[in-house]
């Protein structure tokens, strides 16, 4: 718990309201969003940047740990307090104004505590977006302090590559403030600071309001679910989309076999599209968008032609190796004059050519090159026993 001379300043400062104590209200900042939870002496809420570096400057003055914490909705626990009972959590939730729309500049000015759901729906009206998707619903502050990318990062990159201006407080006596670029994409009128806040996790500052760009929403979306036959096929597949449809390419993420039975099992009102079959392995979900009309540019027939040709080509390969294969099973003149050949099938094992140690059950279903010994072929030539597997 805080000392009492602690609370007093702050509850003078931000008022009752703004000041959290009880260990049951605490506890929604102290826990995690997914495991793991700390003890705060306190929760503080300043609802402005000057209250901000009003109570960042005692805690310095008086050496009092400190944390801001944004939306608390990460995964490593960078949010929340130590054990120690120590610290003071800094909450930047009602930091939520202000939320200015600029339609010609395509910016938004916009405090660090507005959730990005809160955000985009600001931004709907404009034909705007900002094109970071998570899973989670985020603070602006929190975003920019750890450069957030998400599903759409393959395109449009993470919040370093949104973010114009920042208002920061420092961690010093006088709660210091900096005033970080002018909402400019180039400005070469002063030394570029902002990068160093972005991505900072808090240690250098308080992010207390950002200017951000904003993207035109998409007139058309397309996704396809591609199962790759391995590995190493994934990166290939990539390598491909983006040259059949780069320009479009908006997300290229992969799912899990676990991960997707999970997801259908506990949520049916999700399409399964592998109904009545188990899930792959592994696939890839890959989206795409244009801001063109369906009349300009049918995005559906260009990711359709794109995956077309991918396994196109993947077909052709595929006959190319059994091709090789072929003249093995039915041994030209010319081969059997250089060996006595034998075919034939034989069962036996899976194994992984890698290190020639049998596959368990569970091990065959990986999406590893695996070899099976059946219709393995045997040359003998001088005595010696060559296996081609």
């Amino acid at each position: 718990m805080a000392a009492p001379e602690d609370l007093a300043f702050f509850e003078s400062l931000l008022g009752r309201d703004g000041v959290v104590t009880d260990e049951q209200d605490r506890r929604r900042f102290e826990t995690a969003a997914r495991y793991g939870s700390g003890v705060a002496a306190a929760v503080i809420r300043p609802r402005t940047t000057q209250e901000v570096s009003a109570s960042v400057g005692h805690c310095v003055r008086r050496r009092l740990p400190f944390l801001p914490q944004s939306a608390n909705t990460g995964l490593v626990l960078g949010s929340t307090p130590d054990p120690t009972g120590r610290e003071i959590i800094i909450s930047l939730e009602r930091l939520r104004e202000p939320l200015a729309v600029s339609r010609d500049d395509r910016t938004v000015v916009v405090g660090a505590g507005v959730r990005l759901s809160d955000l985009n729906k600001a931004l709907e009206p404009h034909g705007l977006m900002l094109p970071i998707d998570l899973a989670a619903d985020p603070m602006v502050g929190g975003m920019i302090a750890t450069n957030t990318g998400g599903a759409r990062f393959v395109r449009y990159g993470g919040m370093r590559r949104h973010t114009l201006g920042l208002e920061v407080v420092l961690a010093d006596e006088q709660g210091s403030l900096l005033q970080l670029g002018r909402g400019l994409r180039k400005d070469n009128s002063q030394l570029d600071l902002l990068d160093l806040f972005v991505g900072s996790c808090g240690a250098l500052g308080v992010i207390t309001l950002a200017t951000l760009e904003v993207r035109h929403r998409p007139a058309q979306r397309a996704a396809v679910l591609i199962v790759p036959r391995d590995d190493d096929a994934c990166l290939e597949i990539l390598h491909q989309v983006e040259a059949g449809a780069g320009d479009f390419l908006s997300a290229f993420e992969g799912m899990y076999q676990g991960a997707m039975r999970i997801a259908f099992g506990r949520f049916p009102a999700l399409r399964n599209p592998f109904a009545g079959a188990e899930a792959p392995y592994f696939a890839i979900l890959a989206e795409f968008a244009t801001g063109l009309e369906p009349s300009l540019l049918p995005l559906d027939a260009v990711v359709r032609d794109t995956i077309e040709r991918i396994a196109r080509d993947d077909a052709n390969r595929r006959r190319a190796l059994w091709a090789s294969r072929t003249p093995l099973g039915h041994p030209p003149q010319s081969l059997r004059r250089s060996a006595r050949c034998w075919g034939g099938d034989r069962p036996g094992p899976f194994i992984s050519p890698r290190s020639g140690v049998p596959l368990s059950p569970r091990d065959r279903r990986r999406p590893h090159p695996v070899v099976s010994r059946g219709g393995a072929l045997r040359l003998r030539t001088r005595r010696r026993w060559r296996g081609s597997f």
